[in-house]
């Protein structure tokens, strides 16, 4: 992700969307969803682009908005600059949400373990000669929720002042 090029709102939309999309799926509602990042491209530019607030706000949506049960979060490739703002952060993760991160560097024989290599592309160790997602699919997918996302963001929520 590039911070000059793309707002906060604009990513945190894109993550609700996807995660919206993901959770009409049966498959997603009984057994929730394990997410792989590559972080390798984390930069000192991102760290600066990271404010408190950003911090606050990305750690709600991800402990406790997200629709979809988030089984494990696997990082893969994390430059030393993400582990000095992980363990700055870390502070102030929820201790289940913590439990769920798990870290995957140089020998990628521990994420093999979770993750066995049939479902992993070549760049994580794995025997998929190509990408293991359709991209073109699974844009088409959401895009065909568009009336979805319309329709949840019309509920909006109900102000303290007016209950």
């Amino acid at each position: 992700m590039d911070p000059s090029r793309h707002k906060f709102e604009e990513v945190l939309q894109t993550c609700l969307m996807t995660m919206e999309a993901l959770s009409v799926d049966p498959e997603v509602q009984r057994d929730g969803i394990v997410v792989l990042v590559d972080i390798t491209r984390f930069s000192y530019k991102l760290v600066r682009w990271l404010t408190p607030y950003k911090i606050k706000v990305s750690l709600k949506f991800l402990q406790d908005c997200i629709p979809v049960k988030m089984q494990a979060l696997y990082c893969v490739n994390a430059p030393r600059v993400f582990s000095l703002t992980y363990n700055a952060v870390k502070p102030l993760m929820k201790e289940e949400f913590r439990r769920k991160i798990s870290w995957h560097n140089g020998d990628l024989s521990s994420l093999h373990k979770v993750l066995p290599p049939c479902v992993l592309p070549k760049d994580f160790g794995g025997t998929k000669t190509k990408d293991p997602v359709d991209w073109d699919g699974w844009f088409g997918h959401v895009l065909e929720k568009a009336p979805l996302f319309e329709e949840l963001r019309s509920y909006g929520y109900v102000s303290k002042r007016e209950t």
